[in-house]
């Protein structure tokens, strides 16, 4: 199982309005498991420090159409 923490990030998801700045994020295996605004625990983890950067999931084409 891979888990990843990226700390100090400002989450955009693309359907809220939430203010989620310098907030802290658990991957694991490729889905976000956990958003808090609290440190989360670092044990087995690699760490990204985003130092308020923009995190963000993958996100569909905008505007694609199926034919």
């Amino acid at each position: 199982m891979s888990r990843d923490i990226f700390r100090n990030a400002k989450l955009f998801d693309g359907w809220t309005e939430v203010d989620s700045d310098r907030v802290h994020v658990l991957v694991e295996d490729g889905f976000i498991k956990e958003i808090s605004d609290r440190a989360l625990s670092e044990s087995d983890a690699e760490v990204v420090n985003c130092r308020g950067r923009t995190l963000m999931q993958i996100m569909p084409a905008i505007g694609e159409r199926s034919l």
